[in-house]
């Protein structure tokens, strides 16, 4: 019988956009939240994070404002895990050669288990994603399987 897992959306704030740049349906000027999320899954192998690689330094090196974002950290207590008991995580996004590379350079270096699902991620061409999983799964033990 497979595992069963509770899974968490956690968002750890937002920001008003334009709803044009959401739906293209949408009257410009017309604005909404657009919300940041990270999930957890909790099941019998313990608390898994999957996560887009958004941090507050990140937004605010892109000039979002994120004075009010949460941490992982208070995120994770809003679901009573202990963030030290995380130990997998999974990372998933666009820039597979840069944004989720470092992302996961510094989740290896932070002792994490990695899995970085190959149809998951993306970069701007193709030789530049194969590139970044290969490092990924040569270097930093990645799993790169698809999902």
């Amino acid at each position: 019988m497979a595992a069963t897992y509770e899974i968490y959306a956690l968002s750890p704030g937002g920001r008003q956009v334009d709803w044009s740049t959401r739906l293209f349906m949408e009257p410009i000027g017309k604005t909404t939240t657009s919300a940041y999320f990270l999930w957890l899954l909790r099941g019998p192998a313990g608390p898994v994070l999957v996560d887009t690689g958004f941090t507050a330094r990140l937004g605010k090196s892109k000039g979002l404002p994120v004075e009010q974002l949460r941490t992982r950290d208070e995120l994770l207590e809003t679901t009573e895990v202990n963030p030290n008991e995380v130990k997998t995580v999974i990372l998933t996004g666009i820039a597979a050669n840069i944004c989720v590379l470092f992302t996961a350079n510094d989740a290896y270096m932070r002792d994490f288990s990695l899995v970085v699902p190959c149809d998951c991620v993306a970069s701007n061409t193709e030789e530049e994603n194969r590139t970044a999983l290969e490092q990924m799964r040569k270097v930093l033990k990645a799993d790169i399987r698809p999902s």
